[in-house]
């Protein structure tokens, strides 16, 4: 569900696709929302932190669980007291989005970024994103757009867009970046 790695100091959270993965089509299961919640206590505050996902995936809603999860993911990436990064390789809808809007900051190489239907979430993660979306946030919250990495960085949801093969790479320099020098994570 995750693997959880170290690249150049930097702690980097991968979703990745696994039987329930594949079968709920890049959607998160409850447990994996529980794993980042976890991944991100364990690796602390001294630690900047990239969360990314598949190749063709970053994420999409969530398979059925409760909302509560998705929140207390929201809550524990938008808190981290490191910096996090959002590396979007690909689609990052719904519950994906939230994750991402919650980062610090986003990398985005591929795939769509938005809500993708309209928004029923809880006030604290509606937060979140309404902070993170800015004036685009009525659109997102009607589900009516999604955005490509050109159009999302133009409208301000990502800080970087570059080619997929540079995208982890791109995004760890960053989150060392934004850490002042990254610690070795063991």
């Amino acid at each position: 569900m995750i693997d959880l790695e170290h690249d150049h100091g930097v702690a980097v959270i991968r979703m990745h696709d696994n039987g329930a993965f594949e079968r709920h089509c890049g959607a998160l299961v409850p447990e994996a929302l529980d794993r980042i919640t976890a991944a991100l206590a364990y690796i602390g505050g001294s630690h900047a932190v990239v969360l990314t996902g598949g190749e063709d995936v970053f994420a999409r809603g969530f398979a059925g669980g409760a909302a509560d999860r998705l929140e207390r993911a929201v809550l524990a990436i938008a808190g981290h007291p490191a910096p996090v990064v959002a590396a979007l390789g690909g689609d990052a809808l719904g519950a994906g989005y939230a994750l991402a809007a919650a980062a610090d900051l986003r990398v985005m190489s591929g795939g769509r970024l938005g809500l993708g239907m309209p928004a029923r979430v809880s006030a604290p993660v509606e937060g979140v994103l309404r902070r993170h979306a800015g004036p685009a946030w009525p659109a997102l919250q009607r589900g009516t757009r999604t955005y490509t990495p050109e159009a999302a960085l133009v409208a301000g949801l990502v800080e970087t867009c570059c080619a997929p093969r540079d995208l982890l790479r791109v995004a760890v320099a960053r989150a060392a970046l934004l850490a002042g020098g990254a610690k070795q994570f063991c």
